[in-house]
């Protein structure tokens, strides 16, 4: 075999060499491309325990009047199954502003719970809403779609089974976007049906935004999360706890009367208490019945929010060893601003004089929050179906039941009357309410409940 045979024999070699090659890398990156794709695409839902997601948004009544709202989510437990799937527990706190606040007066703060889950096969996003007085594994909900992660440009998913006939949401957009100094895909989503609808998620985020409504309408926005133990963005709450208040952003009084101290915020800022200690256990320090649940703890959780001009009181209870005694103790406020800057350190010094009496306990005893026992069934409720509305008053007083929409609308008024202690059962047909998801609010003249119920046909 001469030189030139022998160079073009190798040079065939080399050439099936490098086919082969590039064959090989074809069928290896078309084999793990579908892998990495999905894996990308579960970045939009990070769904894991610990992880918590902070919205700023704006309530917008007749769309002129702005009012502020918040919103936190927190990923709660993974534990749940239902139907032989698996679900991680969400809980909501929702914080709004009331649109004829004055001076004095809370802001509204509500909680609700639900279960997600993105199925890996499908890459469909499923949600079940919170059942009341049952555990979740004998939840009877149903199971919703809400988002398909694998819907292209332009693609429609059917969201009649959650929304009613004919709402269809429609991918509208991919893009890329700088967020939280890193480079993320977004995929934007909406449907206009009886109400406007649409969100946005971003890989490794989840939801970034969301907006809703009609004439009256929402828009929320992420402001902070903590995603796997990272923290990103600015979150309304603390996270280190030598965080103290400053005495120019939170003031208080003494109030020997009432047996507390009322704490004020007359700057114009918003500041959201992540929670209240005490520097030992001479007493209870309780936040009031505005906020749902009253603690026989030296330690009150929040986050509780005290609008500019606006103040809370803050109960005190006496430990039985102390009556009649004179208590001192320091009370130590966890807060942040909520544009999220420092506060500096500060610590209250407090002392009352505990004078302990009949009045006195009897008074004490008005301010301890009332369970109501509220509940409703069935639940979900069916379109003309009657709703049962049960409570129990332990005394006579005015109270009011109305129905809103996730929107804070009020869909329907159903009672508002003065009522006699003891149980009552309130039977209310549900007459032309579309289907969707309702909260029930329950109001008295000092305690405000609410429960989550929904709407099916």
């Amino acid at each position: 075999m001469d030189k030139r045979q022998r160079k073009t024999s190798w040079g065939d070699t080399t050439l099936y060499k490098i086919i082969i090659l590039l064959l090989a890398s074809t069928i290896i990156t078309n084999t793990a491309h579908p892998q990495t794709k999905t894996d990308s695409l579960l970045t939009q839902y990070p769904l894991r325990v610990g992880n918590v997601w902070d919205y700023t948004g704006t309530y917008y009544y007749s769309g002129v009047f702005p009012c502020p709202r918040w919103k936190t989510v927190t990923a709660i437990d993974d534990s749940v199954h239902i139907n032989g799937k698996q679900y991680i527990v969400l809980e909501t706190t929702y914080y709004e502003m009331e649109l004829q606040s004055k001076p004095g007066t809370l802001g509204r703060i509500s909680k609700f719970t639900s279960l997600q889950r993105v199925d890996s096969t499908s890459l469909n996003v499923y949600e079940i809403v919170d059942q009341i007085n049952q555990p979740w594994e004998d939840s009877t909900g149903i199971e919703y779609l809400i988002d398909s992660l694998n819907a292209n440009m332009g693609d429609s998913i059917d969201m009649s089974a959650s929304w009613g006939e004919g709402a269809i949401l429609e991918l509208q957009s991919i893009s890329e976007q700088e967020i939280f100094g890193q480079t993320r895909e977004t995929r934007s989503l909406g449907l206009d049906y009886f109400i406007w609808y649409g969100f946005t998620t971003a890989s490794g985020l989840g939801v970034i935004s969301s907006g809703s409504g009609e004439g009256d309408y929402v828009m929320n926005e992420l402001r902070g999360a903590v995603i796997d133990h990272d923290t990103l963005g600015t979150l309304f709450r603390t996270q280190s706890p030598g965080l103290k208040v400053s005495e120019k952003n939170l003031s208080f009084t003494k109030e020997r009367k009432n047996r507390g101290i009322i704490l004020k915020n007359p700057e114009q800022g918003i500041t959201i208490i992540d929670s209240v200690r005490m520097q030992n256990e001479s007493a209870f320090y309780s936040l009031p019945s505005y906020y749902g649940k009253y603690k026989n703890e030296n330690f009150s959780k929040g986050p509780f929010l005290i609008f500019p001009q606006d103040s809370i009181f803050l109960d005190i209870f006496l430990r039985d060893s102390l009556q009649n005694q004179i208590f001192t103790d320091t009370l130590w406020i966890y807060a942040k601003g909520i544009n999220g800057e420092i506060l500096p350190n500060f610590i209250i010094p407090v002392e009352v004089d505990f004078i302990t009496s009949v009045e006195d306990e009897s008074r004490d005893d008005e301010r301890v929050p009332h369970n109501f026992g509220l509940s409703v069934f069935p639940n979900p409720v069916r379109a003309a179906q009657v709703l049962h509305i049960d409570f129990q008053l332990k005394k006579s007083e005015s109270i009011e039941i109305a129905i809103f929409d996730i929107l804070g609308r009020n869909v329907s008024t159903i009672l508002k009357k003065r009522m006699n202690a003891g149980k009552h059962r309130i039977p209310q047909i549900i007459h032309k309410i579309p289907t969707g998801t309702y909260f029930l609010r329950f109001n008295t003249q000092v305690q405000t409940e609410s429960i989550r119920f929904q709407v099916v046909n």
